[in-house]
């Protein structure tokens, strides 16, 4: 038996802090049979009033590793949006109501399934040609920010040749940290036959495929260590019961791997050190392990491996 393993990266495009880029780095180095599929945000490229891109092309490559897969990431950011030439929407919210200002902006908490598909395929060209600009080229593969993908979607992701999609998530994992959200509500509307043990499916949209790769594991802001190593050996249980290789997939946000900007009362947002990049390391720890047990062959997997 099999297991494909997956882990990805989400960049949100609201910070490029050197330690969490560091840290990533540092699990290349530690782990270099483990790649990652860096689901890139256009949006660290793009100047605004709130956000000096200038670094951007010098900062994003001290996270990336050459055996790592380039795919497309959109929060519908209000540069991003404005910048593709479309009318920025600022509800709903994630959370209720109309966006929340985190780091001077508005929208990232806004979903990108608010936008038509003309618009969605304005946006998606042209966060493709700014991540080309910036050396991104040939991707094929895309997560929603938080999670949020439809048909209309992957109608405007099939226009642009982006064939993969990593979006469905299980809604009881988004409830791990947001319960009784919009956000955990859109995740059981849009994904409510994803769960822990989903495996990768093709999907028809007006008469294309588009393949798809569960993020089935979510991310490290979500669950820990002890629960993705639960889930993983559900994974190779239930593969094992019906006689089929397995899959699983996890990932962590680029923003917060190490440390982050939390949000206080008085609305500022001082940088605080987290718990995810032990998380991560953990599991990449447990799991290089497993692999060398031989109770089953594991497989360090990309997206453009599997298509």
């Amino acid at each position: 038996m099999k297991i494909h393993v997956m882990f990805s990266v989400d960049w949100e495009g609201t910070s490029l802090i050197e330690d969490n880029l560091l840290a990533m780095r540092e699990l290349s180095n530690e782990f270099p049979h483990i790649p990652r599929i860096q689901f890139l945000n256009p949006a660290h490229f793009i100047s605004s009033e709130n956000w000096d891109a200038t670094s951007a092309k010098e900062l994003v490559p001290l996270g990336i590793s050459s055996k790592d897969e380039i795919g497309l990431h959109i929060h519908a950011r209000q540069r991003l949006i404005e910048a593709a030439n479309v009318k920025f929407r600022n509800r709903p919210s994630f959370f209720g109501g109309e966006s929340v200002n985190f780091l001077g902006e508005y929208g990232g908490d806004v979903p990108i399934t608010s936008y038509t598909v003309d618009e969605l395929d304005k946006i998606i060209k042209y966060s493709l040609k700014i991540l080309a600009q910036n050396g991104f080229h040939n991707i094929q593969s895309f997560r929603a920010g938080g999670w949020c993908a439809n048909e209309k979607v992957y109608e405007a992701l099939l226009k642009n040749n982006i064939i993969a999609d990593s979006s469905p998530v299980p809604a009881s994992l988004v409830a791990n940290r947001y319960p009784n959200t919009y956000l955990h509500t859109l995740a059981e509307e849009l994904w409510s036959d994803t769960t822990t043990l989903s495996y990768p499916y093709l999907k028809t949209i007006n008469g294309s495929q588009i393949k798809v790769f569960p993020n089935n594991c979510c991310l490290a802001d979500y669950v820990s260590f002890e629960q993705a190593q639960e889930i993983y050996q559900s994974c190779v249980k239930n593969a094992s019961d019906e006689k089929k290789n397995a899959y699983f997939h996890y990932g962590w946000h680029q923003e917060t791997l190490a440390v982050a900007h939390r949000p206080q009362k008085d609305g500022s947002f001082p940088i605080k050190t987290t718990a995810y990049f032990k998380r991560v390391h953990k599991l990449m720890t447990y799991l290089t392990r497993e692999s060398k047990k031989g109770n089953c062959e594991i497989i360090f997997s990309l997206i453009n491996k599997m298509i």
